[in-house]
């Protein structure tokens, strides 16, 4: 499926789609940093929270404080190629509404809507000063983003609300699902590639 929102124009589309098969490697998924830049930090959140209201509501206070026109939603699974002609994705702008993206993710036709496949995303927009990245498999997205778009997006942040890994990890019934029920190999994997590094690349800058 690909799908392009009116009033998109195809420059700004291919931009977008640049921005995000270039922000991660597609031989490397969770626990592991699939990030292809080192970014300063790594705010985590469950993964359906990309497939409801709360993205919808939040995509087009990123796109206005950025300043981009296209927001590219690939389904990195689905796409025969990164290219643009074979890429499965979606290319939104400040217009979406809840419905047209429930509509979009949750029945593609005769096909298994977006939201019911166990597959995954990354997402970025044409400017390129953030990424989300999303396994439904593990339950978790993670938003990679500068010090200086931590200020920038913090409207669009206060919607979506993001964790840090520290934070989402939590100890008991305080803990946030799926981060209070991984394994421990998962917990330490994901705080060694996420956490650790952010720490290190912040200490060099």
């Amino acid at each position: 499926m690909r799908h392009i929102s009116k009033g998109i124009n195809e420059s700004s589309c291919r931009k977008a789609l640049l921005n995000a098969r270039n922000a991660f490697d597609s031989d490397i998924e969770f626990p592991e940093n699939v990030f292809t830049q080192h970014w300063d930090h790594y705010l985590f959140f469950p993964s359906d929270r990309m497939f409801g209201k709360t993205f919808v509501k939040a995509l087009p206070v990123f796109i206005r404080l950025e300043q981009a026109n296209t927001v590219c939603l690939l389904n990195i699974t689905q796409s025969s190629s990164l290219e643009f002609e074979g890429c499965a994705a979606l290319f939104l702008n400040t217009e979406i509404t809840a419905k047209e993206y429930d509509d979009l993710i949750s029945n593609d036709g005769a096909e298994v809507g977006w939201f019911y496949l166990m597959e995954d995303y990354i997402c970025t927009s044409d400017v390129g000063s953030w990424c989300m990245y999303c396994e439904m498999t593990s339950d978790i997205a993670v938003l990679a983003i500068s010090s200086a778009g931590l200020e920038q997006f913090r409207p669009a942040l206060d919607i979506l609300q993001p964790y840090t890994l520290e934070e989402a990890c939590r100890p008991g019934q305080e803990g946030v699902f799926p981060f209070n029920d991984m394994s421990q190999e998962w917990h330490d994997g994901l705080f060694k590639n996420y956490v650790h590094v952010q720490k290190s690349h912040r200490e060099m800058k």
